[in-house]
């Protein structure tokens, strides 16, 4: 009997890095089922640019008869590195096709793919006659109009409805998307699947070789500070890192600092982090906030692992806390979390809820964390906990899947 085979469309994911999360998860997912049933991975990543894709698979030719080189270590391969950080504890789970454009729906039948996924509203012009799967992110765009243009506002409108008119099932991040896509499409057809809550790390981020150099070492090259609470997200303004500093000048302890990492950009007002530091600066918190920037995820995950607690203030998701409350919650770092309905869905020991956008309440559950004795979960149980909620993800997902193929 043929296996099932599975192509990943990764190019709805690596531009960002909650969808970089978001595919470890998948394919962690999927590897899950991989041990119960017979299944093929495929990874579809597009090439960068058509021409060098003929040196690139040339090279890759060679590479591969001469030293027998997989798909991350063969030269050719335009995953970056961040994606590799990622996938590179289940690389032997799956294999890798790059393609161009025209090149897709030949691969996908060479290859006999049986169902697509995930394919986001941006890779509506990817679907084919192959059973699909959709994915949508959010729908901050109907929150938070103020945020986009005119003309972002209304092509995210169109590529929505687009999807969703194309696929016969759909997965988002939490049920809050599911009942948004219900309210603002309500005669709309296709079947819905909210995923769980998946804190799930690497086995590698317990690790105490998670790096090649001691952390004291990131602590000199990142000039970090001994005591910190942790910010991990990227500067969009809906995050509301504003609200976390007003906190901090809030706390007497000049010990007490906050370390930012991800891209201090935010295309829809180019000047917001410009903004953030003219406010830091007012307040006199100059030297106790620190922006590393976009940095390596091991690097992250060992600063959040050494933390105080995760300070996650952000006023809109699309799945419970974000991908950095769900690495946390992987990790046994606490959490202080706004109280947006979304983030409801959170579990995980070790989180305090704070009022979204009010920087008093979230200073005194900053407090409340500093003067407990928090007792970390052991890594034993995180695991534990990490295999039941992979299981619980990876049935549901499961189920998106079966149904596409019964359609």
């Amino acid at each position: 009997m043929k296996p099932l085979t599975i192509a990943i469309h990764a190019s709805t994911l690596t531009g960002w890095g909650g969808g970089i999360d978001f595919l470890r998860m998948l394919l962690q997912a999927l590897v899950v089922c991989k041990n119960k049933k017979e299944i093929k991975i495929y990874l579809m990543i597009p090439y960068t640019y058509a021409w060098d894709s003929c040196w690139k698979r040339f090279i890759k030719h060679i590479v591969d008869k001469c030293f027998y080189r997989s798909g991350f270590d063969s030269y050719w391969g335009t995953v970056a590195l961040d994606v590799n950080d990622v996938l590179r504890e289940f690389e032997k789970s799956f294999f890798i096709n790059f393609y161009l454009p025209h090149e897709y729906d030949n691969i996908l039948k060479k290859i006999g793919v049986d169902v697509i996924l995930p394919i986001g509203p941006s890779s509506s012009n990817f679907l084919s006659k192959i059973p699909s799967i959709g994915y949508i992110f959010d729908f901050q765009h109907k929150y938070y109009p103020q945020f986009f243009s005119v003309k972002e506002y209304t092509a995210r409108e169109l590529s929505f409805a687009q999807l969703l008119l194309s696929v016969p099932a759909l997965i988002v991040h939490s049920l809050q998307v599911k009942k948004d896509i219900e309210r603002f499409y309500p005669s709309l057809t296709c079947c819905i699947f909210d995923l769980p809550f998946c804190a799930i790390p690497l086995r590698e981020w317990f690790s105490e070789k998670i790096l090649s150099e001691p952390f004291e070492v990131l602590r000199v090259r990142y000039k970090l500070p001994k005591k910190y609470f942790v910010m991990c997200n990227q500067f969009w303004v809906h995050k509301d890192h504003i609200t976390a500093f007003d906190a901090l000048h809030r706390i007497s302890d000049n010990n007490i600092h906050i370390v930012c990492t991800g891209k201090t950009s935010d295309y829809r007002i180019p000047d917001y982090f410009k903004q953030l530091q003219a406010h830091i600066d007012n307040l006199g918190l100059t030297q106790r906030i620190h922006f590393l920037g976009y940095i390596p995820k091991m690097y992250q995950i060992a600063i959040m692992r050494n933390s105080l607690a995760l300070i996650q203030p952000t006023l809109f998701e699309g799945s419970p806390g974000g991908a950095a409350v769900e690495d946390a919650v992987a990790l046994g770092v606490p959490v202080v979390l706004s109280d947006i309905s979304v983030n409801n869905a959170v579990e995980g020991d070790n989180i305090i809820f704070f009022i979204a956008h009010n920087a008093d309440d979230l200073a005194l559950k900053m407090q409340v964390m500093l003067e407990q004795k928090i007792q970390r979960p052991s890594n034993v149980i995180l695991l534990d906990q990490a295999g039941r909620r992979v299981e619980r993800f990876s049935s549901r997902l499961f189920e998106a899947i079966e149904y596409v193929l019964n359609k």
